[in-house]
């Protein structure tokens, strides 16, 4: 704006000359020159100031956000294993067997169900519309060749191609009832022994089954704790990629078979038992019959009134079985303990609306298990049964 207006001044005081008596042809001519020269001078100074304010408005301008390509993570370094499984020696060390539902799944019913100490008998679809063999546990053995434990799992059907079942073995370390760690995997695929689909959990926190370990108790969702809540090993990462293993048996399409080491024992004595599940597959759900009424739950019993099962279906589990220690008899879900004399069996009464019903377990126990009475409307008591020789 300075610049024009001296322009200006200038062209004004030629002018003013001009018009003041010089008018010889030269001076004419130098007055147009100079006229000419400062028009130019102006035109240029107008052109230049116009490209200075055009560059700072671009300078204003936001700048486009830079491009910042995304970094691949970083891979994860392989896996390396030193010690795998081998076969498993012919000596059983420890067993249990379960009820076999092929027999009645015909009929959509079947027995051996015990919801309120979490064991199951279900390998069926909701409302016993389909049975799948391939869940149906009937026998588990325990083998021991250190430093691996082997435990066999043997089905009712074989094992299909590929399904989304998964297999267990839970461990009870301190036999308290309550569940220690969960060897969980996915129904493998080949029979080469692997890691692939395979976790080890832990329940940190000790709340497995709530107050009341394997007994069901109805409690609120907010109450009923995380189950197993933290991974010990996943497919090979944590602190020992060798800890658990799993495999199709190569000699028995029925069967697949865990392997994990004795130092996820320790030395001492443990109670242990056997899943699938292809339902929830939720271990930080356990115990289930914690997080469902019988009502919810259903059953299989055609008798029963909460006939057929609904919410907890595909599913199978065994009783408890003992490695290590002789079992006092009193345990909450132990397999058949087989000496002469009287025992117990633990019942379970469960009032429902005006009626009432009682289911008892149908394991014969050398003691009464221990049971908190009453919580609720269930009430828990042994009736008295004659031990098998």
């Amino acid at each position: 704006m300075k610049r024009k207006t001296r322009a200006l001044i200038t062209v004004m005081i030629l002018l003013t000359l001009a018009a003041c008596g010089q008018t010889d042809g030269e001076d004419d001519q130098d007055i147009a020159q100079s006229v000419a020269a400062t028009q130019t001078k102006m035109a240029w100074e107008t052109s230049l100031e116009s490209v200075r304010q055009t560059e700072a408005a671009q300078e204003e301008e936001p700048a486009e956000a830079e491009v910042v390509e995304e970094q691949p993570p970083t891979p994860e370094p392989d896996v390396v294993h030193v010690l795998l499984p081998d076969m498993p020696n012919e000596a059983i060390a420890s067993y249990m067997t379960d009820f076999n539902s092929s027999e009645f799944a015909a009929d959509q019913v079947t027995y051996g169900d015990q919801f309120f100490i979490n064991r199951y008998e279900r390998p069926f679809t909701a409302e016993m519309e389909e049975y799948r063999g391939y869940l149906d546990i009937v026998r588990a053995n325990l083998k021991y060749n250190p430093p691996w434990f082997y435990v066999e799992v043997f089905l009712a059907e074989p094992l299909p191609e590929s399904s989304g079942a998964l297999y267990a073995v839970e461990l009870d370390l301190d036999v308290d009832n309550r569940g220690d760690f969960l060897i969980l995997a996915a129904q493998p695929s080949g029979e080469d022994w692997t890691v692939e689909g395979l976790t080890v959990l832990e329940d940190s926190n000790e709340d497995v089954g709530g107050d009341l370990p394997l007994l069901t108790e109805e409690l609120p969702a907010d109450l009923a704790g995380d189950g197993y809540d933290r991974e010990v090993v996943r497919e090979g990462r944590g602190d020992d990629p060798d800890l658990a293993w799993i495999r199709r048996n190569p000699e028995d399409p029925a069967c697949l078979e865990f392997a994990f080491k004795d130092e996820l024992t320790g030395n001492t004595g443990f109670l242990w038992n056997a899943w699938s599940d292809e339902g929830l597959r939720d271990p930080a759900l356990a115990d289930y019959n914690d997080r469902f009424t019988f009502e919810e739950a259903g059953s299989p019993y055609p008798e029963h009134q909460f006939y057929p099962i609904q919410e907890l279906n595909l599913v199978d589990s065994t009783c408890r079985s003992w490695y290590g220690f002789q079992p006092e008899g009193d345990e909450v879900g132990l397999c058949q303990i087989y000496t002469p004399g009287e025992g117990y069996r633990l019942c379970v009464s469960y009032t429902f609306g005006a009626g009432t019903f009682t289911q008892c377990n149908e394991t014969c126990l050398p003691e009464c298990p221990s049971h908190p009475g009453s919580v609720g409307s269930i009430t828990y008591f042994c009736r008295r049964c004659k031990l098998p020789d």
